[in-house]
């Protein structure tokens, strides 16, 4: 035991001096990174070699000639941000389509409308600065975010004039809407297109318009867009949609009802749309011909010039990558796989990287699998107390199991919750039957469990609403 805490007052020395030495290297990055000196040189050429484009694979063939890499870049964006000619269908010209009314889609009012359409204040703009993260890289103009907060008392009056003029002529000057295109490695040593992560690199008054309209667009997206798109919206989580997946294909397989699974592989979608359905889909919502033509601006004069190891060059469902999975007895699954130009898959399988479809049992053993080569309890202390300050993960899963259960308690409107609802029965308004034997998922089953607990830690207090 003595040895024990001696090694332990030796263990915590090294850890305080190791801390000790990390924060003084954050202080020589405080004093020197911004200085042209040998540290930030040897910092900025450690990134640029590590963000070098040096060799690619092309049709198989590894290449290291640096024209015959652009090329292949700047062809292979180019085709990717540009309308197929392959035949898709065309509903606005469909003389017969009914109008969105009549197909219960909702609109906007007419007050709504006025104000998404209203003059741009300068206030807005201000508050619309306030959200941005000042340091982020900058666009073809060369301009962070930062610089516009930092100088708004210089610059404001030439800012809002442009955002003016873009609101009464629903245009503006077209080099504005220039953009980067650089290649990020996702890993070292990156040599496949697939290997590289796009990010756009945006000037600095486009993305003061855009978010202008983004925060207006935020207030009625919530109702004018299906409950079934469960993410990139406010008050709606993408997990949503892998417990209704497990639910759905759970009750398909027991109650021994056929069908078919569709996963798809949606390559770049906003790069794919045809711009016209995107326009007529708007003005059949409600929104104003100002607000389509605005929209109609941005994503249809914009330019790309893709960064290649610094230097710039100018500038649809991936069926190859869909599956079809049959669920129960499917006839000719084949035969419409074929048809689509798809593969044929089984269950289970994995959806937003949970598994989907898989047994009970299956699951159960995957978590009995491997063995602890650490002692977790020792682990898990904080380091002052001789561990290692590793988050607690049972702990963790318990409490995100338990946020379900709050969630099942208040969001009663939410399509997974009425969809838990229904196939369990509800018991008091707050949660569910219990779910025993074969019948239910384990995921719902998992969760569920915590709810004796969970109840034991939950108060009702009477208040007065006003």
């Amino acid at each position: 035991m003595i040895i024990r805490a001696t090694i332990l007052v030796e263990l915590e020395e090294l850890a305080k001096n190791e801390e000790s030495r990390w924060r003084q290297k954050s202080v020589l990055w405080l004093k020197q990174g911004d200085n042209n000196t040998k540290f930030f040189q040897r910092v900025a050429t450690s990134h640029r070699r590590y963000n070098t484009i040096d060799r690619l694979i092309i049709s198989g063939e590894e290449s290291k000639d640096p024209k015959e890499i652009k090329e292949h870049l700047t062809d292979f964006y180019q085709k990717l941000y540009t309308e197929s000619k392959s035949w898709r269908p065309h509903f606005v010209m469909m003389s017969w389509r009914p109008p969105f009314v009549i197909m219960n889609c909702p609109r906007i009012s007419q007050e709504e409308q006025e104000w998404m359409q209203r003059p741009f204040s300068e206030e807005e703009v201000v508050h619309i600065l306030e959200l941005f993260d000042g340091d982020k890289a900058h666009g073809p103009d060369g301009f962070t975010m930062c610089f516009f907060k930092e100088c708004w008392e210089i610059i404001k009056d030439d800012v809002m004039q442009t955002i003016h003029n873009f609101h009464q002529n629903e245009v503006f000057e077209r080099s504005l809407n220039a953009t980067f295109v650089a290649l990020i490695p996702k890993k070292y040593g990156a040599e496949e297109l697939k290997d590289f992560r796009p990010i756009s690199l945006i000037g600095g008054m486009y993305k003061i318009i855009a978010k202008l309209i983004t925060e207006r667009m935020k207030i009625v997206m919530g109702r004018l867009i299906n409950e079934h798109q469960m993410a990139f919206l406010k008050d709606r989580q993408i997990m949503d949609a892998s417990l209704l997946a497990n639910e759905l294909v759970d009750s398909r397989v027991k109650q021994k009802i056929s069908g078919i699974l569709c996963k798809l592989d949606i390559e770049k979608a906003c790069d794919h749309v045809k711009w016209n359905d995107l326009f007529k889909v708007l003005s059949d919502m409600g929104f104003g011909r100002k607000w389509v033509n605005w929209i109609k601006f941005f994503v249809s004069t914009v330019t790309f010039s893709i960064i290649i190891n610094g230097s710039s060059e100018g500038l649809h469902v991936n069926w190859q990558k869909s599956c079809l999975f049959p669920v129960n007895q499917v006839p000719n699954m084949q035969g419409l796989a074929d048809n689509l130009g798809c593969q044929v898959a089984f269950l289970p399988t994995k959806y937003l990287g949970m598994p989907l479809g898989a047994k009970n049992k299956e699951l159960e053993d995957k978590e009995k699998q491997g063995y602890n080569l650490v002692k977790w309890e020792e682990v898990i202390m904080s380091q002052e107390q001789g561990g290692l300050g590793i988050k607690n993960w049972s702990i963790q899963n318990t409490s995100l199991l338990r946020k379900w259960l709050w969630r099942f308690c208040c969001e009663d409107t939410t399509l997974w919750r009425r969809f838990i609802a229904e196939k369990y029965g509800l018991q008091c308004n707050w949660i569910t039957e219990e779910v025993n034997g074969t019948f239910g998922c384990s995921v719902w089953k998992a969760i569920r469990i915590m709810w004796t607990d969970f109840n034991t830690l939950v108060t009702f207090r009477v208040g007065n609403v006003l």
